[in-house]
């Protein structure tokens, strides 16, 4: 089995005290695949525009370019 089977397996999700929900691995176990592929698709649900839609055409953008819409 891989290794991302394996962390799904191991992966837990809880509620706290406080009312907040808590995700992690089993004490001792790793959810780095599962945490990054669970961020990539937050990432992915966002809206995402492109600096035309925000910007104005007549004012340049000093310190920053984009590539593909995005800025980086």
């Amino acid at each position: 089995m891989g290794l991302f089977s394996n962390e799904l397996k191991e992966f837990r999700g809880e509620m706290t005290k406080q009312g907040r929900t808590k995700f992690e691995a089993e004490e001792g176990e790793h959810d780095d695949l599962v945490m990054t592929v669970a961020q990539a698709v937050w990432y992915g649900e966002l809206p995402h525009w492109s600096p035309s839609e925000w910007m104005p055409d007549d004012k340049p953008v000093v310190g920053c370019s984009s590539y593909d819409g995005l800025l980086i």
